[in-house]
């Protein structure tokens, strides 16, 4: 172990120039680079992104408050917007410092160095856990790194809106409420004339109210019918206790004899005297007695049948019973015939109620489109009113910069350069510098082969040493 190390220190030696050659090349431009150069400071601040601009829908009767987190999408947006060229001109015009030299005269193309300045010192980092992205800038100058990122996020504060939102877009739904509003007005006069024109104005109360006149009218003439039945039977009774009743009744009767019973009895008491002057002249069997005898009995047996005494002289009057049936009789055929008119009446009422009816219901889905016409258009522009009040919310909102960016930590000057390695860079250029000497002297010690110790000969040879000659001069 001693001899390979003595071996190794002897080749240093022996290509020590070499040696610090390489190492002389190699090591101090590194350091030198690495003591000389100007240290670079990296200013950092961080936005907040939120989904959605807080509680702008939130109404009062709201009682959870909740943040939307964007997506990882909507960050690498935004990260592209902060490093959109647009938005670093605007920033370069809003920057109160110098970061380029020489500066240009002109103040456009200044504006466009300081963009690419920007542009190239400029680091976005998200974070895609957390709805955060860090805005960082790397400067040799601290403070002006901290002012470059500063005016990058007040700026884009202000430039955010006009990225997702458009001032237009409450003239917008201004314009269009007016048109839907005009369309509105005409759905409610041809609403209107189509009301005027079939007189339905309130179309279920209508039919409702129809419906009630209709029961009402088929309940009175359900009790017509009975009442004209009942009117029916009364007539046949009347008419039938009129025929029983004379028309007149007497009121003073003379009573005399019957003059006809009268007459009888007298030509009986002439036969019975002719019968007796037969009587005398013939005997009973003869046939001209018997005749007599017979003449006789039938006269007495039509005797009997005439009354004794019979009407002489009789006044007569009205049957007031019969007037008065005669009274109600007729009231009955007038209730009757009123009745019946009335029975028509409610018939063609309750038609037309029908018929009313079903053209309401054929009219009604004509009046319901309509209507239905007018309400989504009167909807729509509820709907549009509200999205001007939203969108003008929205507007005033963003110009006192209450947007879905919020800034969680402004940028001040770094106290340290960023990554500051200049004593590792040292080390490393050391390790390098004799590294590359150690391998180059060991190279040319290679490359030119010659014995140095009795090592190199018994390896070479396999043969033992016996004895060195450390120093040989000829002459």
């Amino acid at each position: 172990m001693n001899e390979s190390v003595r071996e190794f220190l002897h080749i240093l030696f022996k290509r020590k120039r070499f040696f610090a050659i390489a190492f002389a090349m190699i090591s101090l431009p590194i350091i030198a680079f690495a003591l000389l150069r100007t240290p670079d400071y990296l200013a950092r601040a961080k936005l907040l992104v939120i989904g959605n601009r807080s509680y702008l829908h939130l109404s009062p009767q709201d009682s959870k408050r909740t943040t939307q987190l964007p997506e990882a999408q909507v960050l690498n947006a935004e990260v592209e917007n902060l490093k959109n060229r647009s938005f670093l001109l605007v920033a370069a015009e809003h920057l109160q410092i110098d970061i380029i030299d020489p500066l240009p005269d002109d103040r456009e193309q200044r504006n466009r160095a300081t963009a690419r300045a920007m542009y190239t010192g400029l680091r976005i980092t998200p974070f895609p856990q957390s709805p955060m992205i860090e805005v960082a800038f790397k400067h040799h100058d601290k403070n002006k790194a901290a002012a470059v990122v500063n005016t990058l996020i007040d700026t884009y504060l202000e430039y955010h809106p006009s990225i997702y939102e458009s001032p237009d877009v409450a003239r917008f739904f201004e314009k269009r409420s007016e048109r839907i509003e005009q369309d509105l007005r005409k759905k409610e006069r041809r609403l209107d004339r189509y009301q005027r024109r079939t007189g339905i104005i309130a179309l279920q109360q209508q039919k409702d109210e129809t419906l009630r006149q209709m029961m009402a009218s088929e309940l009175v003439l359900k009790e017509t019918d009975a009442q004209i039945r009942q009117t029916d039977q009364l007539i046949a009774k009347l008419e039938e206790a009129l025929q029983d009743e004379p028309e007149k009744v007497g009121s003073d009767v003379d009573m005399i004899d019957n003059p006809v019973a009268r007459a009888l009895e007298e030509r009986i008491g002439l036969l019975t005297v002719e019968l007796s002057d037969m009587q005398q002249k013939y005997t009973d069997a003869d046939r001209r007695v018997q005749d007599k005898k017979a003449q006789i009995a039938e006269l007495r047996a039509k005797v009997k049948e005439q009354p004794p005494r019979i009407v002489g002289t009789e006044r007569f009057q009205l049957n007031q019973v019969r007037q008065n049936l005669s009274e109600e009789l007729l009231r009955a055929r007038a209730n009757q015939g009123a009745l019946q008119a009335k029975q028509g009446s409610v018939a063609e009422h309750l038609e037309e109620f029908h018929v009313r009816l079903s053209d309401m219901t054929k009219k009604g889905y004509k009046l319901q489109q309509l209507d239905d016409e007018v309400l989504q258009a009167r909807t729509a522009l509820q709907a549009s009113a509200q999205r001007t009040q939203e969108a003008q919310l929205s507007l005033d909102m963003s110009g006192d910069k209450l947007d879905t960016i919020r800034i969680v930590d402004r940028a001040d000057p770094p106290p340290r350069p960023d990554n500051d390695q200049t004593v590792l860079t040292i080390i490393i250029a050391l390790i390098a510098g004799a590294g590359i000497g150690i391998a180059g002297a060991f190279g040319l010690e290679f490359l030119y082969q010659t014995y140095h110790f009795s090592s190199d000969i018994e390896r070479e040879l396999e043969l033992p040493v016996l004895g060195l000659i450390t120093d040989y001069r000829i002459g």
